[in-house]
């Protein structure tokens, strides 16, 4: 099988680009939520993705009226998103449909559903169990051998979540509830009581309790973390089940390419998710470790691991070299630029190509850098091609020694670009043309734009 299969024109509908237009960039999405939810929610009964339906009106029920930090994006889209780039790999051939004792891949969709879930409003375990199996319950079409392969599919699922949770926090407030609803409103309570109380009714095994760790924050909520704080162990429990690794790749991509032009995160968060990043993924190779124990998803492993290489050094470049208060300020030393990794985009793009701008990954993040150049608020930018972004970009007289510069050391197979040039916009022009998506479609616009 080639890597590529269809571009999913059934899926879009791009010859007459009825729902491929229906995601073209952020705004749209944010627009057509209901559509992308309804689109979603078919593709999964039409395959009968029934524990994969089920998480996603889990999903709703604790986000359908909530919001992103950047207080106009619907929360599940954090989702979504993901959700519609898994599927693009499944339909194009880098993922197979079915893998092994790991069962189908309608568990790596229940996976990104259900994935936040333990960290953001503390489910356990049993707490998933039980309002998966009562969803089931309500299910009428479906055989009882179907429903009993359902509720052990829940089983897996809620192990997955629990691979996927990090840690999980407690305001004083919700600890109090937590405990009173557990032993009675005349119970007493204490924080060493609830540390306790809630050890055991977190983690079921004495090992796991053993290692975990309770901490306070800086605000004063209690932090349970299974894995003591350490992003090796967190790692090497999610591999223990492919989909549950692939789906924390999936995450982690659409957290990068959202972080950009939302002041709810400052520089130090960007900073702290970025080492984060390095940590989970990069120091220790975990694309290498997963191609090594899952070999026929070593080709996915390497697209969303290039798409994620991607997305960590434009924004690492967005941080280190730029404040948005400051843009048009500063200026560039050449000799000291941040090399980017060229080699990573032929994979990356094997996959991205399919996806409108409005949910592939790469887009979103440089729509919103662009704007940000632009003194626009990011979840505005309605510029969605490469080709209009490099055209506006060429307007820069500081641009033309950058642009040539790269595409001398394209010809020359050079797979590292650096960021040359004396101003912002120079810098920019490689964020958002080069490590923008498609260098296919990128590098003739360069030619006859010099």
């Amino acid at each position: 099988m080639p890597w590529m299969g269809e571009t999913l024109s059934a899926l879009f509908h791009r010859s007459s680009d009825q729902r491929w237009g229906l995601y073209a960039n952020e705004i749209l999405v944010r627009q057509n939520h209901a559509h992308l939810y309804n689109d979603i929610k078919k593709f999964f009964e039409d395959n009968q993705y029934y524990l994969s339906a089920i998480c996603l009106d889990l999903l709703m029920d604790y986000k359908k009226n909530k919001k992103l930090k950047d207080g106009i994006t619907p929360a599940f889209i954090h989702e979504l998103r993901p959700i519609m780039n898994a599927r693009v790999y499944l339909e194009s051939g880098l993922i197979p449909w079915r893998y092994g004792e790991f069962g189908r891949a309608g568990m790596l969709f229940a996976a990104v559903l259900i994935h936040d879930l333990g960290e953001d409003f503390g489910l356990t375990k049993k707490d998933l169990k039980e309002k998966l199996n009562h969803k089931i319950n309500e299910i009428q079409h479906l055989t009882y051998p179907d429903k009993k392969r359902l509720r052990e599919a829940v089983d897996k699922a809620a192990n997955i979540m629990e691979y996927m949770t990090f840690e999980r926090k407690y305001t004083p407030e919700k600890a109090r509830e937590i405990f009173t609803e557990k032993f009675g409103p005349l119970s007493d309570f204490s924080e060493e009581a609830f540390k306790n109380f809630i050890l055991k009714e977190l983690f079921e095994d004495e090992s796991d309790r053993s290692s975990a760790t309770i901490t306070t924050d800086k605000k004063g909520k209690y932090v349970v973390s299974r894995y003591g704080g350490d992003w090796n162990r967190y790692i090497t429990a999610m591999m223990q089940n492919p989909w549950a690794i692939m789906a924390k790749f999936f995450d982690r991509c659409e957290g990068l390419s959202t972080r950009v032009g939302v002041d709810a995160f400052d520089e130090m968060d960007n900073r702290d998710y970025l080492q984060d990043t390095r940590a989970l993924f990069m120091h220790r190779n975990t694309k290498r470790d997963c191609q090594s124990r899952y070999p026929a998803l070593a080709r996915a492993f390497e697209c969303i691991d290039a798409t994620m290489g991607i997305l960590h050094h434009s924004l690492d470049i967005y941080h280190i070299y730029t404040k948005p208060s400051e843009i048009g300020k500063r200026t560039f030393d050449p000799q000291n630029a941040r090399p980017a990794d060229f080699s990573k985009y032929r994979f990356s793009q094997r996959v991205n190509g399919l996806l409108p701008s409005g949910l592939d990954f790469i887009s979103v993040m440089m729509s919103r850098i662009y704007a940000v150049v632009e003194h626009q608020t990011p979840p505005l930018c309605e510029t969605s091609t490469a080709k209009e972004r490099l055209e506006e970009l060429s307007r820069h007289q500081f641009a033309y020694q950058m642009l040539q510069k790269g595409l001398d050391s394209l010809h020359k197979g050079s797979t590292q670009f650096f960021v040359l040039g004396t101003d912002m916009k120079v810098s920019f022009s490689m964020v958002v043309g080069a490590a923008y998506g498609t260098m296919r479609k990128a590098v003739p616009v360069l030619r006859r734009m010099l």
